[in-house]
């Protein structure tokens, strides 16, 4: 959240709009110019739809539906447990349907520096058949890659 409220002067320089879910427990910021918080997104598969890029933490669901919608992504990977979510964004980043920055790394600085090549990267990308599924055939054959991956 802080990284987010940090980079507005990048977003509103760009005349970019940022819908900003900050958790239903935070305090909520000022909007400011096209910069909009929002405690939390009910539609989420609908705000995925009109984004054009999405700043996420990568959990299982969460790559599942970005997978299932074929919407690009930044992913900032939970620093915590065994590094799952890191894991979790490895097949989207390889397919070119995401860039994954680790947490430590993600700053306003780092924003900065490498948006232009994030922003290009989300315009230009275009969702593989693959990604067409619906998220319960997507959650589902995750399900069993993982399984399957146990034996």
């Amino acid at each position: 959240n802080s990284v987010i409220a940090q980079s507005l002067s990048i977003f509103n320089g760009m005349g970019i709009s940022v819908l900003h879910s900050v958790g239903k427990l935070n305090a909520l910021p000022q909007a400011d110019g096209g910069y909009r918080p929002v405690a939390y997104v009910d539609a989420m598969a609908d705000a995925y739809l009109a984004a054009d890029l999405i700043i996420a933490r990568s959990g299982a669901v969460t790559c599942s539906e970005f997978r299932a919608l074929g919407r690009y992504a930044l992913f900032v990977p939970l620093p915590i447990g065994n590094g799952e979510q890191a894991v979790n964004a490895s097949d989207l980043q390889a397919a070119g349907a995401a860039e994954v920055v680790d947490d430590n790394k993600f700053n306003s600085d780092w924003l900065s520096s490498n948006w232009d090549e994030i922003w290009r990267k989300a315009r230009n990308y275009q969702a593989t058949p693959s990604a067409q599924l619906s998220a319960s055939e997507t959650i589902g054959s995750e399900i069993i890659r993982a399984i399957d991956g146990r034996k």
